[in-house]
């Protein structure tokens, strides 16, 4: 990506950012996610494993919306390229759910005039990913679904411990019963790493739902405690 294609990229991260705000459309469900994630670096393998546990409350927080474990392999192709797959199983109040999904990163550092230091410079991550969700739920009726994302993740590490981080992604879904656009997502936040590698992020995200949960507006609040080991 060339300064002038991230020029135009950062202002649009911003316009969804608001885009999506839920004052647009009445008041909006505060939500809190929060977990555990961590991941196995092996420096000497071109594999790496990880495994999340996650907790998402809704109703200003005053319910379990769902809780999930996850497990996911990674494959380190190079040249900033990262293919993953993976497993979720979901424990919702009414129902349990399993997820399938793979997908690609694409990770590099935007150039920049000066003599700034190589991890200090911004960093545009691309993903894409496709899933199949078994047990799904749209009006009631229990489905099997599928679902593409793309997301877009700006960071730039302004000192040891801390990387501000802006995000923005959207899911097109398709199944028997609706096929478009079914959510939008942005964030602002920022990750503090640890002396000994682990990090914490903390975010700030704005959805907006479409089809699945029709006309769901959320302010949500995402903390994840990551181990590297």
């Amino acid at each position: 990506m060339t300064m002038g294609t991230h020029k135009i990229a950062l202002p649009a991260v911003l316009l969804l950012f608001f885009v999506v705000s839920p004052t647009a459309a009445g008041e909006a469900d505060w939500q809190m996610w929060s977990g555990v994630f961590a991941r196995d670096i092996r420096p000497e393998s071109a594999f790496d494993y990880s495994v999340e546990y996650q907790v998402r409350l809704k109703e200003d927080m005053s319910a379990l919306k769902v809780h999930y474990f996850e497990l996911n392999a990674l494959y380190k192709a190079g040249h900033g390229v990262t293919a993953y797959s993976g497993y979720r199983f979901s424990i919702r109040p009414d129902r349990n759910e399993q997820r399938l999904f793979a997908g690609l990163f694409y990770r590099h550092a935007l150039r920049k005039e000066g003599k700034e230091p190589e991890n200090r410079r911004l960093v545009l991550t691309h993903q894409v990913m496709v899933q199949r969700d078994l047990n799904a739920k749209y009006n009631d009726v229990l489905l099997d679904s599928s679902t593409f994302r793309y997301a877009m993740y700006f960071e730039k590490r302004v000192s040891h411990h801390w990387v501000p981080t802006l995000i923005v992604g959207g899911i097109y879904t398709w199944n028997s019963e609706f096929t478009g656009v079914d959510l939008l997502r942005a964030a602002a936040g920022v990750r503090y790493i640890r002396n000994n590698g682990d990090r914490i992020q903390m975010l700030f995200v704005r959805e907006k739902s479409m089809a699945m949960e029709p006309n769901r507006h959320a302010n949500i609040i995402w903390l994840r405690y990551e181990v590297m080991f």
